[in-house]
């Protein structure tokens, strides 16, 4: 089979048909223009086989004044019919020719709300496998509720309407400003808890600004609850054809005591599977040596969430001179600790 890339400039030609693909959020224009600066330029491609478009694929051009930081970002893996594994290992070689011939210094292709596997025999690019936690929500609402665990979600779920909490869905700006004070709460209790320190902008390039523009452009929706008069919990999550991904969740010290992050993901799957969604994605861990990680496990499959592997990858550096840092680099990999995965 003979894959071609072809760049298309228009993005609304290049959308155009996108939904045949069943995309992910993050490869769409929406997010990539939400991101984009002068350093990051979205990147476009069609997948095209024998004269037909059989995938897509769309990412960002990161440009740097330091050559070695010149690289070609995609958040998901190729976008194909039925996650076809041969013609993804085949767009896989096609990405790596780009990038040599477009003077990219590496390939990162990330797995975000990409639940598919696929197989790459290009010596240049490493598979990477990460986990995430899906709800089907092509099942019906007795399927999806017997999913959530009797002893903790349900629970929770029961204190929270106990305690006064009401779901709501907004489009107000303002929400952001109160979503960034619930996720430095967040922040600061799991930090009390001993977990370790992180950044809740955890995608990549992703800023406080990105919030504001996916909400404007309409990928975006926020849920949120209430308790009286108070907003003590709240969902960011990214929307796009019939997938959500929760992007972001922050909550209060009062709505961490009642149970509300489950009563806002019950409720916001409710309401996302009324709208015609069929999947909603609640992200995935922190690596092994994370505290937190069996704690999150814990808590998404009580919602009855699925584990799907996700698979991404990357190149070391493509172009010399920095090439011949590829067998140092791989060693450092190796490292459980080592500084020389800052070069990286």
């Amino acid at each position: 089979m003979k894959i071609e890339l072809s760049e298309i400039s228009d993005t609304c030609e290049w959308e155009s048909d996108l939904n045949r693909f069943e995309p992910s959020p993050f490869i769409t224009p929406q997010w990539l223009e939400a991101v984009r600066n002068p350093t990051r330029i979205p990147v476009y491609l069609n997948v095209r086989l024998a004269n037909e478009t059989v995938g897509k694929m769309a990412g960002l051009k990161i440009e740097a004044s330091c050559f070695r930081k010149r690289h070609l970002f995609f958040y998901s893996p190729p976008c194909v019919h039925d996650s076809n594994r041969e013609i993804t290992g085949l767009i896989i070689n096609e990405l790596v020719k780009y990038a040599v011939t477009n003077r990219f210094n590496r390939l990162i292709v990330r797995s975000y709300d990409s639940p598919s596997v696929f197989a790459s025999n290009n010596k240049e690019f490493e598979i990477i496998t990460d986990d995430e936690y899906i709800i089907d929500l092509t099942q019906s609402m007795e399927e999806i509720q017997k999913g959530f665990h009797r002893r903790s979600s349900r629970l929770q779920v029961k204190k929270a309407q106990k305690n006064g909490a009401v779901f709501y869905e907004g489009r107000s700006p303002d929400l952001i400003d109160k979503l960034v004070l619930l996720l430095n709460k967040t922040r600061s209790i799991r930090l009390s808890k001993g977990y370790e320190d992180y950044s809740y902008f955890y995608l990549p390039y992703m800023e406080e600004s990105t919030l504001h523009k996916t909400l404007e452009n309409g990928l975006a929706s926020i849920f949120y609850v209430k308790i009286g008069d108070s907003i003590s919990c709240i969902i960011f999550a990214l929307t796009y054809g019939k997938r959500a991904y929760a992007a972001l969740i922050g909550t209060s010290s009062k709505g961490y005591q009642l149970g509300l992050p489950a009563f806002m993901n019950y409720f916001t799957m409710k309401r996302l599977k009324e709208l015609g969604f069929e999947s909603y994605n609640l992200g995935g861990v922190p690596d092994d040596s994370s505290k937190s990680k069996p704690g999150l496990i814990f808590f998404k499959t009580s919602l009855g969430a699925k584990r799907f592997s996700c698979m991404g990858g990357s190149t070391n550096y493509l172009k010399f001179p920095f090439k011949c840092l590829n067998p140092l680099l791989e060693m450092g990999r190796r490292m459980p600790e080592s500084p020389v995965k800052k070069i990286v």
